[in-house]
């Protein structure tokens, strides 16, 4: 028989750090995968671009480009307390009727999680962890971004990329730069801490956006911006 399970056990894994109440529409930082409100999550990084729970830096500029609806982590708080759902089903239309203005598609699409991937254009935060992943959604992976082309050079020892010509948006980081070069060398992106990317000869920090890299190393130069990777060595 399946014996209940007492909700107080879980309920720190379902509540926002920010508010102390359950997650409502659960959104997650992609790099530490640590959850909260959106509303929570959104008003926060107006001010920090940090995550509450580990301090970790989202990014230096845009943070809110990196953290995703999490549509899973929503399901789950829904079905494991009882009548969330309803609740906030009914504050939203109450939200919506005492303004006197239709419901949006995209809220009335908020619980349905059968109905295929949601659609967020426009909003603050563009599409759901599972849509990245879907080769078949309409995440747009930052293409609207304003675009830079970037040549990655061989260090010493290391071999030649088979691609080292790159156009990405300007918010890539160092850190999204070693994961591709740690892919096509050594053909997953978990070695990326054994590499460093240098630009004019000065070691990128691994938050730094192109951007970033762009206005205060590369300045004036010609186009494409010129970079090289290479093996970490550990000073004792």
């Amino acid at each position: 028989m399946d014996e209940p399970i007492d909700l107080s056990t879980l309920a720190s894994h379902f509540t926002c750090k920010l508010c102390k109440g359950y997650l409502i529409e659960a959104t997650t930082i992609i790099e530490c995968l640590h959850s909260f409100c959106k509303s929570c999550i959104v008003r926060y990084l107006d001010d920090d671009n940090r995550c509450p729970t580990c301090q970790m830096l989202i990014h230096q500029s845009h943070p809110l480009s990196y953290i995703m609806l999490d549509r899973k982590m929503q399901d789950i708080v829904y079905k494991a307390v009882p009548r969330l759902q309803a609740r906030e089903e009914e504050r939203i239309k109450k939200f919506y009727l005492q303004r006197n203005i239709p419901v949006p598609q995209q809220e009335s699409k908020l619980f349905k999680s059968s109905s295929g991937p949601m659609s967020n254009e426009g909003d603050t935060v563009n599409g759901t962890l599972e849509d990245l992943a879907d080769k078949g959604s309409n995440c747009n992976y930052h293409r609207n971004d304003q675009q830079v082309s970037v040549v990655m050079s061989e260090g010493d020892s290391l071999p030649a990329l088979r691609k080292k010509y790159i156009h990405c948006s300007i918010y890539t980081t160092i850190m999204s730069l070693k994961r591709y070069v740690s892919h096509h060398i050594y053909g997953n992106m978990e070695e990326h801490n054994s590499l460093d990317i240098f630009c004019q000869k000065e070691l990128m920090g691994k938050d730094h956006s192109l951007e970033f890299v762009l206005k205060t190393r590369w300045r004036s130069k010609e186009p494409p911006l010129q970079l090289e990777y290479r093996e970490r060595v550990d000073v004792i």
